[in-house]
């Protein structure tokens, strides 16, 4: 009779080892989830200055759209025009032979500014972000033109 109660013993705690055994491979499996999870999250986030200076070179008139990789992260990006508008200052607030005389002048630059929505995107994981990018054209005389103006 004791012979029985020690095999119910031992039936009992194999089946409880099992369960802690099956218990802690589905912790690790979970474990090992989350970590690459968060190892795609820091290789995106460590991108993000570099996707931004990226993005102030491009020529949005040309590329309102686009797709970019940046190692192993790829980026792509949507811009929209949102504001145009050049410059005027009074003329005294200007050094030199341009702030001589009184009134107001436009400055030789044409501003632009452009809403980017542009992802980041690595393995099967994409993250959105915005910004709004300022952009300049000079319009004034450049070479030869500024060369021959009278001072």
């Amino acid at each position: 009779m004791d012979r029985g109660f020690i095999l119910l013993d031992i039936i009992i705690a194999s089946l409880i080892l099992t369960a802690a055994v099956a218990a802690s491979m589905y912790l690790f499996r979970i474990g090992f989830k989350e970590l690459e999870q968060a190892n795609t999250v820091a290789k995106i986030t460590s991108k993000i200055p570099q996707a931004v200076s990226y993005l102030k070179t491009v020529d949005f008139n040309k590329e309102p759209t686009g797709e970019e990789d940046i190692g192993q992260v790829k980026l792509s990006w949507k811009a929209k025009l949102t504001n145009k508008t050049r410059l005027n200052t009074p003329k005294n607030t200007l050094f030199g032979p341009m702030g001589s005389g009184g009134g107001s002048m436009g400055l030789p630059y044409e501003l632009y500014l452009y809403h980017v929505n542009f992802f980041l995107s690595y393995k099967n994981y994409k993250n959105p972000y915005h910004i709004d990018i300022l952009k300049y054209k000079y319009l004034g005389p450049t070479g030869k033109e500024l060369i021959n103006a009278p001072f």
